[in-house]
């Protein structure tokens, strides 16, 4: 081989070489869950902020998030959940939180569901055989120990 065709050949493949390299760089990476690294679906996704906002840290499902709690006990920040049905952002004292036979996450088995409406929390329970649960957070909004919050309106009502 010539010292001309070797030269060319090695530029043909640093040139591949990098565009390769590139492309990985660009490419958006795979969000995962800080307390277990499970890749973080949208719909279970939960944050967690500093005061300051400079420490940050998502998680996979809302038991990942209650165990990195427990486990840390910082002394300040905020979480943030998702609304299964549409996504939105919800504070934690305004969620309704559901156990149910659906699992959120499979790696972590994790049964609790969020919603911001009690509607679709009802529904979430009475279709996956669930049952309301308080926040693993602390104190959530609407859902009293004694209370059945998901019992059927009853006939003629």
């Amino acid at each position: 081989m010539t010292s001309k065709r070797r030269f060319t050949l090695t530029a043909v493949l640093g040139c591949a070489l990098a565009a390769v390299s590139q492309s990985r760089l660009n490419r958006p990476h795979e969000d995962r869950c800080h307390y277990d690294g499970v890749p973080i679906q949208r719909s279970f996704r939960v944050d967690w902020s500093a005061p300051t906002g400079i420490e940050k840290h998502g998680f996979c499902c809302v038991c990942c998030a209650a165990e990195w709690l427990e486990n840390r006990r910082p002394s300040s920040g905020r979480f943030l959940l998702r609304d299964e049905v549409d996504g939105t952002g919800i504070d934690p004292l305004s969620a309704y939180f559901v156990e149910s036979q659906e699992v959120t996450q499979q790696p972590t088995g994790c049964r609790i569901h969020v919603f911001g409406n009690p509607v679709d929390a009802q529904a979430h329970a009475l279709q996956h055989q669930g049952r309301a649960v308080p926040s693993p957070f602390g104190s959530s909004r609407g859902i009293k120990q004694d209370e059945k919050p998901f019992e059927p309106p009853h006939a003629g009502e």
